[in-house]
């Protein structure tokens, strides 16, 4: 019982595993939790998932880093890579492919090939919607006097021209870049 004192205490430095029930904590759960994450439960709703506290949750998030990551990524980095593809699709995007063809020899031959994909619109109102939700977002009953005006209210010749000007910001604003 060298590591331990007279009174029957570690001491510092001991390398033996101290009192207590083993952590119910398995590398597997990595997976697990980032599924959990992408689907968009609370830190609260995983814990009860795993069957254990919320303090337990915290607790495997700060002792095991591949546990920590796998939650951050099904929360934040998933949404930002959603975010960054439906802004894509808002403003239209090249997608590279291959696709593969015989030639006149009949090899199999990989060849890649670009896409033009145009602007899509239901991505943009998405978009705009959820971004500027007071101009794009569904009309209230009644309009506040001060409150701009919502797109959905505006004529077909205003739309265009807020269109324009948004165009011309954001043509403006890939110079300064």
């Amino acid at each position: 019982m060298a590591d331990r004192g007279e009174r029957g205490r570690f001491q510092p430095g001991h390398n033996l595993p101290g009192p207590g029930r083993k952590s119910l904590y398995d590398e597997g759960f990595r997976e697990i939790a980032l599924r959990l994450a992408l689907l968009g439960l609370t830190d609260e709703q995983m814990a009860k998932a795993f069957g254990i506290s919320t303090e337990t949750f915290y607790a495997w998030q700060r002792e095991h880093d591949g546990f920590s990551e796998a939650v951050n990524s099904g929360k934040v980095l998933a949404d930002g890579n959603v975010a960054h593809g439906l802004y894509q699709r808002a403003v239209g995007m090249t997608v590279t492919s291959e696709r593969a063809f015989k030639s006149k020899e009949g090899e199999v031959v990989v060849a890649q090939t670009k896409t033009q994909l145009p602007p899509d619109p239901s991505a943009a109102m998405n978009w705009l919607a959820n971004r500027q939700r007071s101009l794009w977002g569904k009309p209230d009953a009644v309009t506040p006097p001060n409150e701009p005006q919502r797109v959905s209210n505006m004529s077909d010749e205003d739309r265009a021209a807020k269109i324009a000007e948004y165009e011309r910001r954001r043509e403006h604003a890939k110079k300064d870049d």
